[in-house]
C-alpha cells in the first residue's frame, strides 16, 4: 500500500512537470516554429510534406536528400533544420488523407488520431481512470505528441497483433502487415510466429503487407519503390552510422550506445552482432518455457528493441500497455522499480545520452532479465498450434 501510494505521488510529480514542459514548450513558440527554429510537430514535417508531393505528383522531390531539401523550403517558405525522408512508400496510401488539412489542423488531427487508436488498442475494456491516464501521459506519449512521430500508431498495429493472436489470427496478421511500415519493430515477429506455426497470421501479414504494396504502385507508379531504395535507404544509411548529437542519445540500442562512448560504426555492429543474437536465444527460450501471453508479448517487444539497432525513445510507446499489464501483477518492490525504470526511459534515455551515459540499453537488458525471472518463477507450458 505505501508502494502504490509512492508510485501515486511520483505519477502525480511527472504529469505536473510534463504539462509543464508543454505549456513551456509551447509559449517559446512562434507562429508554428519552436525555439530552435523546427516546426511543432518537428517529425511530422516529413509524413506532410510527402502527403502533399504525393497528391501533387511529384513524389520523386522526397527520396533526393538536396531535392527534399528545396522542396521543403518552397513547401513552408523557410529554411527547416535538415530532414530526410526514411520510410518505406507502403506508408504514403495511409498517410494521402493528410494533403487535405494545411499543416497545423492535419498535425492536430495526426495526434488525436494516434492517441485515439493507441488508446483504443491498448487498453483493456474493464481499464480504470488510472490505467487510461498511465497510457496517454506516459513519457513515450509525451515524446510522440513533441515529435509528432508515428509512435501511437505503430504501437497499435504491435499491441494488436500481439493480443489478438490467439483469439483473432487473421485481424493479428492484418496488424502485422500494416506494421511493415516501419520493419524494424516486427524484426523478430517471424521468430515467433514460425516458432509457434502462427500460419494464419503469417498468411494475412503478408497478404496485407502485398495489397499496401501493389496499392502504392498502382496509385503512385512502381518508380516510388526504385527511388526509396536507390536514394531514401543510402542516405538513412549515411545518417544512421555517422550523425551524432541529440540523435544518438534517442536511440536506446546496443549500436547507439556504443557509438556514444566513441566507438566508430564497425565497432558498434561488433556490439550490436551479439545482442542480436542474444535476443533472439532470448526469445526463443521464452517460447519454450512459457505460454504465458502478457510474458511472451512482454518478452518479444523487449527482444525487439536488444535485437535492433534502430529504434528511437517513441517508438517504445509499445512497451507502455505490457509495462502497465505487468505492474498489476507484480508485488516486489524490485519488479516495480525495474518497471518504472522503463517506463521512464523515453525521457530518461535523452537525458542520459546528452550527458554522454550509454546506460538505456543496459535498462532494457535489466528488463528482460526481471523477464526471465517471472518465467521461472510462473512456469507455464506452451500450446504449439499445429
Amino acid at each position: 500500500m505505501k508502494c502504490d501510494r509512492l508510485v501515486f505521488a511520483a505519477y502525480a510529480i511527472w504529469t505536473g512537470l510534463a504539462a509543464g514542459f508543454l505549456f513551456s514548450y509551447l509559449a517559446a513558440t512562434s507562429g508554428v516554429a519552436d525555439s530552435t527554429g523546427n516546426l511543432i510537430g518537428r517529425d511530422f514535417v516529413n509524413m506532410w510534406a510527402a502527403a502533399k508531393a504525393a497528391s501533387a505528383g511529384t513524389l520523386d522531390r522526397i527520396f533526393d536528400n538536396e531535392t527534399y531539401r528545396v522542396f521543403l523550403q518552397q513547401l513552408f517558405g523557410i529554411d527547416l533544420p535538415p530532414h530526410n525522408w526514411s520510410y518505406p512508400p507502403h506508408i504514403l496510401p495511409m498517410i494521402a488523407p493528410l494533403a487535405a488539412f494545411s499543416y497545423v489542423p492535419a498535425l492536430a488531427v495526426w495526434s488525436m488520431a494516434g492517441l485515439a487508436i493507441y488508446l483504443c488498442c491498448s487498453s483493456r475494456t474493464n481499464a480504470g481512470k488510472f490505467e487510461i491516464a498511465a497510457l496517454a501521459l506516459a513519457p513515450a506519449g509525451l515524446v510522440n505528441l513533441i515529435t509528432g512521430q508515428n509512435g501511437f500508431f505503430t504501437a497499435a498495429m504491435m499491441w494488436s497483433g500481439l493480443s489478438l493472436i490467439e483469439r483473432r489470427p487473421a485481424m493479428a496478421g492484418i496488424a502485422f502487415g500494416f506494421l511493415t511500415i516501419k520493419p524494424q519493430l516486427g524484426i523478430l515477429l517471424p521468430v515467433l510466429l514460425l516458432f509457434e506455426r502462427r500460419w494464419t497470421v503469417i498468411g494475412s501479414a503478408c497478404a496485407t503487407a502485398g495489397l499496401l504494396l501493389a496499392m502504392t504502385a498502382l496509385l503512385y507508379g512502381p518508380q516510388v519503390f526504385s527511388g526509396y531504395i536507390e536514394k531514401a535507404i543510402p542516405y538513412q544509411a549515411f545518417v544512421f552510422t555517422k550523425m551524432d548529437g541529440i540523435f544518438m542519445s534517442m536511440m536506446p540500442t546496443a549500436f547507439m550506445n556504443a557509438r556514444l562512448i566513441g566507438l566508430d560504426s564497425s565497432a558498434a555492429w561488433l556490439v550490436q552482432l551479439p545482442a542480436t543474437i542474444g535476443a533472439i536465444a532470448f526469445l526463443i527460450w521464452l517460447l519454450v518455457k512459457t505460454g504465458d501471453r502478457t510474458l511472451i508479448a512482454a518478452g518479444a517487444i523487449a527482444a525487439t528493441f536488444i535485437a535492433s539497432p534502430y529504434l528511437f525513445v517513441y517508438d517504445m510507446t509499445v512497451l507502455t500497455p505490457v509495462l502497465i499489464a505487468l505492474w498489476s501483477r507484480t508485488d516486489s518492490v524490485a519488479g516495480r522499480l525495474i518497471l518504472g525504470l522503463v517506463w521512464a526511459l523515453p525521457v530518461s534515455c535523452v537525458l542520459m545520452g546528452l550527458a554522454g551515459i550509454p546506460a538505456s540499453f543496459l535498462v532494457l537488458c535489466l528488463f528482460a532479465f526481471w523477464l526471465a525471472r517471472q518465467v521461472r518463477n510462473n512456469p507455464k507450458k506452451p500450446i504449439l498450434k499445429a
